[in-house]
């Protein structure tokens, strides 16, 4: 696996086409073997569109040429509100993606923050300890948490056998340093020989000289 990842978000969505495949082709090129690919849905935010940029990738990796295994395919799955199981939204994104499994799902609780869902960590584990029993994915992984959550879901899933999380996907950037750098995160993943993926590396482009008053999103 490559020590550098590609994500998705809605990138795609901004891109045409054949600048996709240039995209692909050339991080292909450069040894990148790991893609990050989401289904973004509209399943929490009913106004607003459904992201294509699942779809866009899968057609622009396939016209890149770049076969199946010979990358890492993570997938998003998000708990809380009204999103479906997470074997359901796999039953939809997996096909929008042109994939028959995933290599690394990762658990999002946007939707469970927005709707004040409270998040049971035990029911995540169950969940995706469900879908690699089903050879929907081989690894899982978590998406903003606590300390305390994650050494929870891990702990759970030792004491009864399941699979652990593998990876801990956070934002992590030279000016947004603070979560990456938490002394208690860093116990608990040494604990439980977590790795980080790091997102959000260009701090919603403020390191690539977008303004800082300009995004939506917090650093």
């Amino acid at each position: 696996m490559s020590a550098l990842s590609i994500g998705s978000y809605h990138t795609y969505d901004r891109m045409r086409h054949e600048d996709i495949v240039e995209f692909l082709r050339t991080a292909r090129s450069a040894g990148v073997t790991w893609f990050d690919v989401g289904h973004y849905t509209s399943a929490a935010w009913p106004d607003d569109p459904v992201s294509e940029t699942d779809m866009r990738f899968a057609a622009a990796r396939d016209a890149a040429g770049i076969a199946r295994e010979d990358y890492f395919h993570t997938e998003k799955l998000w708990y809380g509100g009204p999103r479906p199981s997470f074997r359901d939204q796999l039953a939809e994104s997996l096909p929008r993606a042109r994939v028959d499994a995933a290599d690394c799902v990762i658990y999002n609780p946007d939707t469970a923050y927005y709707f004040q869902t409270p998040v049971d960590m035990k029911d995540i584990v169950r969940q995706m300890a469900g879908l690699v029993e089903a050879g929907l994915t081989r690894y899982w992984g978590i998406n903003h948490a606590t300390p305390a959550e994650i050494d929870e879901a891990c702990s759970y899933a030792h004491r009864e056998g399941m699979p652990l999380p593998s990876v801990l996907q956070l934002p992590y950037s030279a000016i947004a340093r603070r979560m990456g750098e938490d002394g208690e995160l860093a116990e608990v993943m040494e604990r439980w020989d977590l790795v980080i993926q790091t997102t959000n590396v260009l701090a919603v482009g403020v390191l690539a000289g977008r303004r800082a008053d300009s995004s939506e999103r917090p650093l």
